[in-house]
Order: structure tokens, then C-alpha cells, then sequence
């Protein structure tokens, strides 16, 4: 498989992961949720804060096998390296990811709020469900690379590989997240903070990259 996919969809993930539509709102949900833990000891801290990363991020891969890898292997079975098909994709890339660095809006109108989860008894469930939302959100944030990830198959890539790294994308730095606040506040929020800016052009120049590639394949095949 061309390094080129992989590289795209692992930074593909990590710009999902620090969506503007999602990530300015996860500190505060999870320092709810483990903030009942920070005077206890260290080791129940980290216990918790282990325990309610993979939890939101089990909701996080639910929803991302229902809107990416599902489709994806059905658009690799029922529709083959077609080069019009490939190239038309690649087109539409080029122009969601030139109007995302010139700051125009390449997001879908569909947001799933919250808010009303704290009323939900069952921390597990809250936690799966704010997980379930926030990938969501964050797809419907980062619409082009949603579509480079569905698109992969057209260019020869392997589904299930392509979305492992897309998913390592997201759920690594969650993890890391949800572990930091557990353990040390949100020093480590700060941080992935001052990346938000910059987003925008890891989407936009990511969603071009992938559009120039298809359109190369689709030219050479």
C-alpha cells in the first residue's frame, strides 16, 4: 500500500481528533467525569482516567465503523478502481481543501449536542454515548477527510488498514487526554489547545494532498 494513504489517514485522525466542532467541549465533559478522583490516590486516578478514555473512545470506534470502515468496504466491493470515478473524487478534494485553507466552510449542516447526557445515571453509558457524539461531530467538522477515507478504496487502498490508523488517530491522543486530566489537570488540554488554530490547515492540506494523489491515479491507470 503507498505510505502516502497511511500517512494521510493517520493525520487524518488526528485532526478529527481536535475538530473545532468537538474538542473545545471534551475538557470540561471529562474533568466532570474524573473530577470526583483527584483527591484520591494516584493509582485510583489513573485507574479512572484509563477507564473513561476507553470508554469514550469505544463509542468513538462505534461510530466510526458505522459512517467509514462499513462503507468503505462496500464502495471496495461493489465499485472497482474506476479512473472517472477516482478522478471526480480527487477533483472535489482539491477544491473542499483549497477552500479550507482559504478559510471557507467545508463542514456538514448536522451537529449531535451533549449537553443533556449528565442526566444519565450510568457513567459508562454517558461516557460511550459523549463518545458516540464526539466522533460525529468531529467527521461532520472535517467533511473532506471524512471523504478521503471513503474514497480510499478507489485509489487501491485497503480499508481496514486505513481506518485502524485513522482510528489510532483519535483515540491516542483521547487517551492520553482523558489520562492527563485524571492525573494532572488539563495541562495537557492547554497544550492540544494552541494546536486549534492550526487545524484548519492539516484538514485543508491533508484533503488536498489526497485529492492530488487520486487524480494522479486516476491519470495513471
Amino acid at each position: 500500500m503507498d505510505p502516502a494513504l497511511l500517512t494521510l489517514s493517520l493525520l487524518g485522525g488526528f485532526a478529527s481528533f481536535l475538530s473545532p466542532c468537538s474538542f473545545p467541549l471534551l475538557p470540561a465533559y471529562i474533568a466532570y467525569w474524573v473530577g470526583s478522583v483527584k483527591e484520591t490516590h494516584a493509582k485510583n486516578a489513573l485507574k479512572a482516567g484509563l477507564i473513561s478514555g476507553l470508554t469514550i473512545i469505544l463509542g468513538i470506534e462505534t461510530t466510526l465503523v458505522a459512517v467509514i470502515l462499513l462503507p468503505s468496504q462496500l464502495i471496495q466491493t461493489l465499485i472497482p478502481a474506476i479512473p472517472i470515478v477516482t478522478g471526480g473524487v480527487g477533483l472535489l478534494l482539491i477544491a473542499l481543501g483549497l477552500l479550507t485553507l482559504m478559510g471557507g466552510v467545508s463542514t456538514l449542516p448536522i451537529r449531535l449536542g451533549a449537553a443533556k447526557f449528565r442526566g444519565i445515571r450510568n457513567p459508562y453509558v454517558q461516557k460511550y454515548l459523549y463518545g458516540v457524539v464526539y466522533a460525529f461531530n468531529s467527521l461532520a467538522c472535517v467533511f473532506p477527510i471524512l471523504l478521503m477515507i471513503l474514497a480510499s478504496p478507489l485509489a487501491g487502498g485497503e480499508p481496514l488498514i486505513l481506518f485502524l490508523l485513522f482510528s489510532a488517530g483519535i483515540a491516542i491522543p483521547m487517551l492520553m487526554l482523558t489520562v492527563s486530566l485524571a492525573l494532572l489537570g488539563d495541562t495537557l488540554a492547554r497544550k492540544f489547545r494552541k494546536a486549534l488554530p492550526y487545524i484548519k490547515w492539516v484538514e485543508g492540506t491533508v484533503a488536498l494532498a489526497a485529492g492530488l494523489y487520486l487524480l494522479y491515479v486516476s491519470l495513471t491507470h
